[in-house]
């Protein structure tokens, strides 16, 4: 019967995971085997019947003593985990200043989007186009080229941990190695879906020095700047209302070059922040694909990407 199934099936759930013959394979063992081997082998089926037949009997007054007594205590619904982070005790690049950040990690406007970010923090906030003019109070962060951390489960089932990477550019590794991500902008975010949300690419992963530099001295930075983990991330365009039905219900997005002030779009956000990881992959020319193109610079060279949702199930259960 199942098999008048599968094609709604497959297009409604992808792959056959937990609703092919695998399903009923149980049943198979419990009801047919087992009773099999308790038979004598002749006229088996009357007997087969029987012994399952005195099982369920058995099972039910079994549950029902259980339940008279009360001996069996009830067991509390599993409570949600919160999502925790996990990070080095100690900065991979430590004391990096904004130049080395700028040109490693390929983000020309990580200062100027740091200083919008603490600008929000302060008694008197700068007028935005004077941001430039106003040096910040230190000249270096500490910096981190991975952490990890669960995204919310859905339902009961475990989530596999999640790695975020922004590796800067090396010898060994000439385009550096910046994932994309998920990040909740707003209050309409939630752990589904893609309302309240943006696609970007995390270029830097930093924490804001323990003092700042001032002509009296080193002093403590102020009580109402964040202290936790940051992110610079470089955001693509935002995400349509509508997936393209016709690219397996995924969304397609644009790499974004520049806005009025010539500046990339980005922001600073704390690494909570940040849903999950995700991948994106080219919407390929029509013309064919580039010959330059390779798996560590595509990011950088194609202009429009699909947000995959196939890439693992939390990804089909969280991106639509």
């Amino acid at each position: 019967h199942s098999l008048h199934h599968y094609i709604e099936s497959i297009k409604l759930f992808g792959t056959t995971d937990n609703y092919n013959t695998e399903f009923f394979e149980r049943l198979h063992i419990d009801f047919t085997k087992l009773g099999w081997r308790a038979s004598n082998h002749r006229d088996e089926f009357p007997q087969m019947i029987r012994w399952l037949s005195r099982r369920e009997k058995i099972a039910g007054f079994e549950a029902f003593q259980t339940l008279s007594h009360g001996s069996r205590a009830i067991t509390p619904a599993p409570q949600k985990k919160a999502s925790v982070l996990k990070m080095a005790k100690v900065p991979h690049y430590p004391g990096r200043d904004f130049p080395y950040i700028k040109e490693t990690h390929d983000a020309p406007d990580f200062e100027f989007y740091l200083k919008q970010y603490l600008n929000r923090f302060t008694d008197k906030p700068v007028v935005q186009r004077l941001l430039d003019q106003i040096p910040l109070s230190f000249t270096k962060v500490n910096v981190y080229k991975m952490f990890r951390f669960h995204p919310e489960a859905m339902q009961d089932d475990e989530v596999e941990e999640d790695l975020v990477k922004a590796i800067p550019r090396s010898a060994a590794l000439p385009h550096g190695h910046f994932d994309t991500v998920i990040v909740l902008v707003n209050d309409k975010a939630e752990s589904i879906g893609v309302a309240g949300t943006k696609v970007g690419r995390v270029k830097v992963i930093f924490k804001l020095p323990n003092t700042l530099d001032t002509p009296l001295g080193p002093r403590p930075l102020p009580s109402t700047w964040p202290q936790g983990p940051l992110a610079y991330i470089e955001w693509y365009s935002p995400l349509p209302r509508n997936a393209e039905a016709r690219h397996g219900t995924m969304y397609r997005i644009k790499r974004q070059s520049g806005n009025q002030q010539n500046r990339r779009p980005g922001s600073i956000v704390p690494l909570g922040n940040i849903r999950q990881s995700c991948m994106l992959f080219p919407a390929f020319p029509r013309e064919g694909v580039p010959s330059d193109w390779t798996s560590q610079n595509v990011l950088d060279l194609a202009d429009a990407f699909y947000v995959n949702k196939w890439s693992s199930k939390y990804a089909y259960h969280t991106i639509y």
